[in-house]
């Protein structure tokens, strides 16, 4: 297992960002109706880059994590199922806690989703 590498994504990650997303956000919540299309994301995206959200990969070969950040608030944090117990999304969080160093955080779950509860 090799460490991944956290960073702020670039406009030229936008496509394998959206499509990591997409996919980790199918794969994460087999519970809820799909509030967002495939085709919405995009559109999701760029409303959540306009209102401030910063954007946050983490790399291997490919994208193996994600989240969104704005005023203390951790959102949207996805990890691809391959990488998941391998310190990957709690590197993510240790990333954002290090680079903001904000007085308090806000992290949002819904109760079924269980690996993310244990992560957090």
């Amino acid at each position: 297992m090799n460490e991944a590498i956290y960073r702020l994504a670039q406009p030229e990650d936008r496509a394998s960002l959206l499509e990591f997303w997409i996919d980790a956000y199918t794969d994460s919540f087999p519970y809820i109706r799909r509030r967002h299309p495939r085709e919405g994301f995009s559109d999701f995206y760029d409303t959540w880059v306009d209102k401030g959200n910063q954007f946050y990969v983490g790399m291997r070969e490919s994208i193996v994590s994600m989240c969104a950040y704005k005023d203390g608030h951790i959102q949207h944090l996805y990890v691809s199922k391959s990488c998941q117990g391998q310190g990957v999304g709690s590197g993510m969080i240790r990333y954002i806690i290090n680079l903001y160093r904000a007085p308090l955080y806000y992290l949002y779950v819904f109760r079924k989703n269980t690996e993310a509860i244990r992560l957090y």
